[in-house]
């Protein structure tokens, strides 16, 4: 029987007039590995640090038997580079030999890492810890925490990251965690089986609903018919022979009526079952910017690109085919971001195709502010139609009534969304979107696989997260030893 390491109870954490957690028990036991998953703002991370104990006395009982090393995404604890951390884990992960200021975020993000697997605890807590990896290090985190001989508590919207190490699914929704045995894949196939089951409750009670009313409706026709034949014998004699049949005909109208209340009864006694809802595949209607007749929009002919005194990639040709979706990968530091800038720049031997009209996710565009709805900003961004419009919002996470909130008072993965509709938005031909699954969530991230698979332009676009890659992706280049290399057929 394994040993019970974490007890989690009454924990209830309240953000203004949100509900963020209530959780009755949760327990965990030595060894497991456990993937925490559910939309932004959900209280994943306010989960984590209730475990690492960082939350006010009075929000619940959190009852650890082991200690935690914890990896924050956002607040890394910055240590000086000396013994303290293991140099063969700093090798493995490339980290630069130079002071941690000069550092890139995901060189920040690998020493932190480094750092934590070097001062082994019993129990090891991540939050978000592939969101700067490029997929080399991420394969590395992967091995170095199978050898993890600990308990493991991780957030991460990486379903390939999930796969490989999660046996239990804990997904957080409307401040509940629920748990599911086994990896993304088996949460997934779990997941599969309730939509089913709640659909065929979902038809049983539509079913007996109607039924229900159909009956009470045929009742109070019998009711009314009745009801309509005694007025008309109440302007005429009434024979004593016919007092007898009068009378029938009230008992039988009476027990019509406590019928129709019996079952009226029933109706109302039903357990309402909504509906999960279909996802519905979003068409982009045809605009006159999808004209492009260069079947190769995007080319390049001996295209070298330095970036600070380093050379990136050196005398390199390629050509981007119309309507393909491209992936650029490689590792950090190779120089993805600045191959996509020389093509909006029009670099010295990149040529773009004059009927290119290009859309960019830009990651900073959250930070804008302005007190328009949501709606209202992006209608007056876009050629669309307002169905269009609401229909990526929706697909994105929006609510109905969530569309006319002011962009200012949005949260910052609000903002992020709406910035990935406005790129879907735009009057475009070719897309061109930069690690656009970084810090949104797996509903997000499902939802823009989607968007971009139904795009009817090009798509070029940088990511690390293996499985979007795999599922949106036509065609791969990496940028590896200063050259740009088709890696698949």
């Amino acid at each position: 029987m394994k040993e019970l390491v974490l007890t989690i109870e009454d924990l209830n954490v309240v953000y203004g007039t949100k509900t963020v957690l209530e959780i009755e028990k949760l327990m965990v036991y030595q060894h497991e590995r456990i993937g925490i998953i559910g939309n932004n703002g959900e209280g994943k991370s306010t989960l984590l640090k209730a475990i690492e104990g960082r939350l006010p006395e009075g929000k619940g009982s959190v009852n650890s038997q082991i200690e935690f090393s914890y990896f924050d995404q956002l607040n890394h604890t910055e240590k000086p580079m000396n013994g303290e951390v293991n140099e063969e884990i700093l090798s493995r992960f490339s980290v630069p030999d130079y002071s941690i200021e000069k550092m890139s975020g995901g060189e920040k993000a690998k020493y932190n890492l480094a750092y934590i697997l070097s001062e082994y605890k019993e129990g090891l807590i991540l939050d978000e810890p592939t969101t700067h990896l490029d997929q080399r290090s991420i394969s590395y985190l992967i091995e170095e925490l199978r050898f993890f001989y600990g308990t493991l508590l991780f957030v991460s919207h990486d379903r390939y990251f999930l796969n490989e190490l999660a046996t239990k699914i804990w997904e957080i929704s409307d401040g509940k965690v629920k748990e599911y045995s086994g990896n993304f894949e088996d949460y997934r196939r779990q997941k599969d089986l309730e939509v089913m089951e709640k659909k065929k409750t979902y038809e049983n009670y539509e079913n007996q609903k109607k039924s229900l009313e159909k009956s009470i409706e045929k009742s109070k026709q019998q009711v009314d018919k009745l009801t309509q034949n005694r007025k008309k014998n109440t302007k005429k004699q009434i024979k004593p022979s016919r007092l007898s049949s009068s009378k029938q005909k009230d008992t039988v109208q009476k027990s019509i009526q406590k019928n129709v209340k019996t079952l009226e009864k029933r109706l109302s006694g039903l357990e309402v079952v909504t509906s999960e809802g279909n996802e519905k595949h979003i068409s982009f209607p045809k605009t006159k910017f999808e004209m492009l007749h260069n079947d190769f929009p995007i080319k390049g002919d001996k295209v070298t690109l330095v970036n600070e005194n380093k050379v990136l990639v050196e005398d390199v040709d390629f050509q981007f085919e119309k309507g393909k979706k491209i992936a650029i990968v490689g590792e950090n530091g190779s120089g993805k971001t600045t191959f996509l800038d020389a093509i909006l720049e029009a670099k010295e031997g990149i040529s773009v195709s004059s009927k290119a009209f290009i859309s960019v996710y830009e990651q900073l565009a959250y930070q804008l502010n302005h007190n328009e709805s949501v709606i209202t900003y992006l209608m007056n961004q876009t050629d669309y139609k307002e169905a269009v419009v609401r229909s990526i919002l929706h697909k994105i996470g929006f609510t109905q009534n969530e569309l006319t909130k002011r962009y200012n008072v949005l949260s910052g993965g609000e903002r992020t969304r709406v910035s990935l509709a406005l790129t879907m938005l735009r009057p475009s031909n070719i897309l061109i979107l930069d690690e656009p699954t970084n810090f949104v969530d797996l509903r997000t991230i499902e939802a823009l696989e989607s968007l971009i698979q139904s795009y009817p332009g090009t798509v070029l676009f940088t990511s690390h997260d293996k499985t979007f890659i795999q599922n949106t992706a036509e065609v791969v280049y990496e940028i590896s030893n200063k050259k740009i290399v088709r890696i698949n057929n």
